[in-house]
């Protein structure tokens, strides 16, 4: 064999070192395509978030319009029977009726006085249906109307009705949507007892963000968190502490998730934003707040939101999305 012949067999294999090479070149190229990947899938969820809140926001103009009101509620107590708000039991129940009523002006539910807000509840009927909506429910109920099963036993938004004395009225046509949220993001956010001031315990659905895992299994799922939503009702006055109801309007949302490790567990309920603090002053402060969590799955405790240095990477909310910036919020805007 000549050397040439035996130069080129000795070649015909690597070395180890070169396998080594080879191998820490594929495996940083991979990281790198991982990474680029996981980048785009969280920008994708992002802008997913931000469409979403941009239609909301157009459904909630659209509601006013299509009602004739100056504002869709983040708080109300709906009644099946009509005739209990005569006896209020505090200002929600006065200013629920009163709402409903310039909603439907000739409401009057059926032959007995009773209207049906949730006809798939069958633990609340009658004359004893009360349900206490806040503000992530009231955005599913008066943008998507009834929530009915569908085909697949799924329960979906069906549209009032258009008898205007029963919305509820099943016998009647159904009104189009004001927002056509898919059923696969419509969950319990945080499920209570019934009762005046607690959550319904089966129905009173909220819309989740793009960045959970489908559907949701218990009552904050730390995988799926809802859209917030908060009303100025007469010109800055949002359900924070202190302001018209006295708490916030998403009351039972927790701020951090059980099971997320990125921020110690605080229970603190979620309030609306604001520019000041003294003098109160909230973010559209004749409009409303929508807010998603964001990829961290935490909302911030709301409260002040300074718009020429963000809010702080380091706490819960930082990552939120919301309809008052086009940033995150720990993003300044300027």
């Amino acid at each position: 064999m000549s050397r040439t012949n035996a130069t080129r067999s000795r070649r015909g294999a690597f070395t180890l070192v070169e396998l080594i090479v080879v191998m820490t070149i594929i495996a940083i190229l991979a990281g790198l395509l991982l990474a680029g990947v996981q980048k785009v899938r969280q920008r994708a969820k992002e802008m997913q978030a931000r469409h979403d809140i941009q239609n909301l926001a157009t459904a909630v103009h659209a509601f006013k319009s299509r009602y004739e009101v100056s504002y869709l509620p983040s708080r109300i107590r709906l009644r099946n029977n009509l005739a209990a708000y005569q006896a209020p039991i505090d200002q929600l129940d006065v200013d629920s009726i009163a709402f409903l009523k310039r909603m439907w002006p000739r409401l009057s539910g059926n032959q007995q006085g009773l209207v049906n807000w949730f006809p798939a509840d069958p633990s609340n009927p009658g004359a004893q249906g009360v349900y206490y909506l806040e503000g992530d429910q009231c955005l599913v109920f008066f943008l998507g109307g009834l929530q009915l099963p569908d085909a697949f036993g799924n329960v979906a938004c069906t549209g009032f009705r258009t008898n205007r004395g029963d919305p509820t009225d099943l016998n009647s046509p159904a009104e189009a949507v004001l927002f056509d949220f898919p059923t696969s993001r419509l969950g319990l956010a945080a499920p209570g007892n019934g009762g005046p001031n607690s959550r319904p315990a089966l129905v009173g659905l909220s819309f989740f963000d793009p960045y959970a895992a489908m559907p949701p299994s218990v009552a904050n799922d730390p995988t799926c968190r809802p859209y917030l939503y908060f009303t100025s009702y007469n010109g800055n006055d949002y359900s924070a502490p202190g302001v018209k109801y006295g708490s916030s309007d998403c009351l039972a949302i927790q701020q951090v998730p059980a099971g997320n490790n990125l921020f110690q567990t605080n229970i603190n309920p979620v309030t609306p934003y604001t520019t000041s603090l003294n003098p109160l002053q909230f973010l559209n402060g004749n409009g409303f707040q929508i807010v998603c969590a964001g990829r961290e799955r935490a909302f911030g405790t709301g409260g002040l939101w300074n718009t020429s240095s963000g809010y702080g990477s380091a706490q819960p909310g930082s990552l939120n999305i919301s309809n008052f910036s086009q940033r995150q919020l720990s993003e300044p805007t300027q």
